[in-house]
């Protein structure tokens, strides 16, 4: 389990590299955990969800919720402000262009 209270500066700059890296190109690097800092731009929202969108990206239809991001650090290289969706169930979370 990660220690959060030994997150460095760096840490973070490099989970949102690896982010907008994802962002771009999840097939290569999906699967991979990274830190990032983030902004949360509007509350938790569920039962509007699509169950296709939901069981594609392994989750559970039912026990998903959803929100859009900002995540930081990402090098500008992601287009529309670099927000996108974050789908959360059980202890884990998927982000989702």
């Amino acid at each position: 389990m990660l220690n959060y209270k030994n997150i460095s500066e760096e840490d973070l700059k490099n989970g949102g590299e690896l982010f907008a890296l994802f962002w771009l190109r999840p097939g290569k690097y999906a699967g991979q955990k990274v830190v990032i800092r983030l902004r949360i731009n509007k509350k938790w929202g569920g039962w509007k969800l699509k169950d296709e969108l939901i069981e594609s990206i392994g989750l559970k239809v039912g026990d998903t919720i959803s929100t859009e991001i900002t995540p930081y650090f990402t090098s500008d290289i992601i287009d529309d402000d670099n927000d996108t969706d974050l789908f959360a169930s059980d202890r884990g979370g998927r982000l989702a262009s």
